[in-house]
């Protein structure tokens, strides 16, 4: 309703200087703040208001390119960190405490790997790929990221998950990502040079 016409003095704004001033800046930085305290207070996770602030800013391809470039030094040397390490502190491989714990680990990791792995590789055979790409997109795509993070971090938060299912889902997360620069070196692809 008011968010439109907002964005679109930004847009205007944009396309008359080729950059915001910094009021402007810090305004739409205290936008996401402010739309993710609104939907903390209506009970869903302060993550989906800061998205979907992110949503309604304005498409215009170089405002975007411009915001991107003066928010991603904040985003990767301070915010990023900062979440893993929350993460990190909230994962208690203690509570993992009993043998049918660590067999639901294996479960998990077994199912995780099979899934994305077999999905992928099989999909890519059909699709024509030679065998060797094909396992390489496989072990690609069984790699978990952020998003899966940021997922888990909310159900624990809203208490949809226990630790103890937060701590598996953490751990098979790091795993299948560890496990893809070696299995493609193995493969004869390059990692990381």
């Amino acid at each position: 309703m008011g968010l439109r016409p907002l964005m679109g003095r930004l847009a205007r704004q944009y396309r008359r200087a080729h950059e915001l001033t910094p009021l402007l800046l810090a305004l739409v930085f205290a936008g996401a703040i402010l739309s993710g305290v609104v939907t903390e207070l209506t009970g869903v996770h302060v993550i989906f208001g800061a998205f979907l602030f992110g949503l309604a800013l304005p498409r215009y391809g170089p405002l975007r390119h411009w915001l991107e470039l003066r928010t991603e030094q904040l985003v990767l040397t301070l915010l990023l960190p900062i979440f893993f390490a929350v993460s990190g502190l909230s994962t208690r491989i203690g509570s993992l405490n009993s043998a049918g714990a660590w067999l639901t680990l294996a479960a998990v990791l077994a199912v995780a790997i099979g899934g994305k792995y077999l999905g992928c590789w099989g999909v890519a055979r059909a699709g024509g790929l030679p065998a060797k790409e094909a396992q390489a997109v496989g072990w690609l795509m069984n790699t978990r990221g952020l998003t899966e993070l940021v997922i888990l971090n909310v159900g624990l938060s809203l208490g949809v998950i226990s630790t103890e299912l937060f701590t598996m889902m953490v751990l098979m997360a790091l795993i299948t990502t560890a496990m893809a620069a070696p299995l493609l070196q193995r493969l004869g692809y390059g990692v990381g040079g």
